[in-house]
């Protein structure tokens, strides 16, 4: 015995479920907001490097590139699209405010996440580990490496570099 499609769809529809050609699933797809902007919490829970501000806020730092997220993301079971894809082969890193409605800030260059994250720590007086230094001033350019010199992002009693 051969069902009709529409038989199929009438029965479908009548235990509550939508059946969709891959042309309209396609483009409700495309209707999608950026995951990363959607799913900054859940990103701020794979941060490589956290700071709290005196004022209670708190920060995360992602900067291994977006396969890495593509793949945090899928295990968390968070929907990627191919366009959510094609964006993260672009991706460097992320700096994320922890439950906070703001989508996260989004950087495609290593020495501009850099830039933004000590900035941030500079902002709010938040001194800057000396592993995470190590790690950011190795992989960022030279002339960015001087941002770790100012004092305020040392840790206590050390002196900048």
């Amino acid at each position: 015995m051969t069902k009709k499609l529409s038989d199929f769809i009438q029965s479908n529809q009548a235990i509550g479920l939508t059946v969709y050609t891959k042309a309209d699933f396609e483009s409700y797809c495309e209707k999608l907001p950026f995951v990363l902007t959607t799913e900054g919490n859940t990103i701020a829970k794979c941060s490589d490097y956290e700071m709290d501000t005196p004022e209670g806020r708190g920060y995360g730092l992602f900067c291994r590139g977006g396969e890495p997220l593509l793949h945090f993301l899928e295990a968390m079971d968070v929907f990627v699209t191919k366009k959510d894809r094609k964006v993260l082969d672009k991706v460097v890193g992320m700096i994320v405010e922890v439950d906070s409605e703001e989508p996260p800030q989004i950087y495609e260059d290593y020495d501009s996440l850099v830039k933004a994250w000590v900035s941030l720590h500079v902002l709010y007086g938040v001194p800057v580990s000396e592993e995470e230094r190590e790690l950011l001033i190795s992989d960022c350019s030279e002339k960015y490496n001087e941002l770790f010199s100012d004092p305020l992002l040392n840790d206590e009693g050390e002196e900048g570099e």
